[in-house]
């Protein structure tokens, strides 16, 4: 029998929807085969005493095996590492003498790093796995520019500082793509068996597709007559709202019959590219709507928008939008360089890649020869199945295995 234990470290600044969508899937999905994993999540006093009040445990939902929640202050920095290890330590003392690994994994490179030293007090005990999801330096210095703030070069370089230290001292490294590995290995002069690639996966039984649902979806919404264009997510700079609506005009010039359907809570955003586009109010339509209702409104679209500037900080990304998007039965649109998309979308001929997003005219023709494309069920049902073999946990249950020593 396999004494290993496995913890999940959490820092209190995670948003409560990524907490839900990404972490308590997998760590749900971990339990489903057999793999037990604690969660210990450090708050701020305040959080932490509104959980209490709260009495929320929404991480476990009662199907992660434990969950310890620890106040923490998170300023000055040097005292807030000083007391996530000493509680740390407090939690893992007594299990460090039991035979078994303590297999710990965390995103956040601070907790990464703290982890790996108190690693030194027991080497033969302590397992350390990064859980890579971007380039933090990078992000802070991307979202500045979008921003048009001044970036604080002192706390880009302690960033990058703490980046390298988690990298080259974790056991093991998650990704989410080729491209971030290639580039982590490149970055840190790393070896390359220490690194898997798991993408950003999606809820496979949340998220299909089905032609009866999607007929009867169309007649509700009265759409069976439209070329339904459809964006879902959120409309930070880097989302490139306004290249997106330029694309869609363009679209619609080509096709008469296509409409926009935006998922977002940000309507003010993209509502105002729309009308400098002029487009018609009959010709568009906003929502925001519930996690569990974005599949129904994908389904009954004919195609997919995903644009990013070619930059690090999408070229090493995997978003799951994406994965959403397929596993729907959507063709997609979008830009190279996020991550393995464009490499996903070509082999597998799915959608179309544009080249060229800042001379958006030169892309007219390749525009025209794809959404004249009438993609018939069955090809929507096999974009279906490639997402669902390229982004289902399921087919990473080996690589979780083998990450956690099992």
């Amino acid at each position: 029998m396999n004494k290993n234990r496995i913890l999940f470290l959490v820092l209190g600044s995670t948003q409560r929807s990524v907490l839900i969508s990404q972490v308590d899937k997998a760590l749900k999905f971990l339990e489903e085969h057999h793999i037990p994993v604690g969660v210990i999540w450090f708050q701020g006093p305040k959080s932490f005493v509104s959980r209490l009040i709260a009495k929320d445990v929404a991480i476990t939902n009662g199907s992660v095996s434990k969950t310890i929640f620890v106040p923490i202050i998170g300023k000055p920095h040097w005292l807030f590492r000083q007391l996530v290890k000493a509680s740390l330590w407090r939690l893992l003392w007594p299990n460090s003498k039991e035979n078994g690994k303590i297999i710990i994994q965390s995103r956040f490179m601070d907790l990464v790093n703290i982890a790996t030293e108190l690693r030194e007090k027991c080497p033969n005990s302590i397992y350390v796995i990064y859980e890579i999801r971007g380039v933090l330096s990078v992000e802070k210095e991307y979202l500045a520019m979008h921003q048009e703030i001044k970036v604080d070069k002192k706390e880009i370089n302690f960033l990058k500082q703490q980046e390298k230290m988690a990298a080259t001292r974790a056991d093991a490294i998650i990704c989410v793509s080729e491209r971030f590995k290639r580039y982590l290995i490149q970055e840190y002069s790393l070896d390359a068996e220490k690194i898997d690639v798991i993408p950003s996966c999606v809820d496979t039984e949340a998220f299909f597709y089905n032609q009866a649902m999607r007929n009867e979806e169309r007649a509700r919404l009265n759409l069976e007559n439209r070329y339904v264009v459809i964006y879902s997510g959120s409309m930070f700079a880097w989302q490139l709202p306004e290249q997106m609506v330029k694309v869609f005009s363009i679209i619609k010039k080509i096709r008469d019959d296509a409409y926009f359907l935006v998922l977002t809570n940000e309507a003010e955003t993209i509502l105002s590219y729309i009308k400098a586009e002029k487009i018609n109010t009959s010709d568009y339509h906003i929502l925001n709507v519930k996690h569990q209702d974005v599949h129904k409104h994908l389904m009954v679209s004919d195609v997919a928008l995903l644009l990013r500037e070619d930059h690090l900080v999408n070229n090493v990304a995997s978003p799951v939008k994406f994965a959403e998007y397929i596993r729907c039965g959507l063709p997609v649109i979008l830009t190279r360089g996020i991550g393995d998309l464009d490499s996903i979308v070509e082999q597998n001929k799915i959608g179309l890649v544009l080249d060229n997003l800042h001379d958006l005219p030169k892309s007219t023709k390749e525009l025209e020869s794809f959404v004249n494309i009438n993609w018939s069920d069955k090809e929507r049902e096999e974009i279906s199945n490639i997402g669902k073999a390229i982004f289902s946990r399921e087919n990473y249950i080996d690589v979780y295995r083998k990450l956690y020593l099992l």
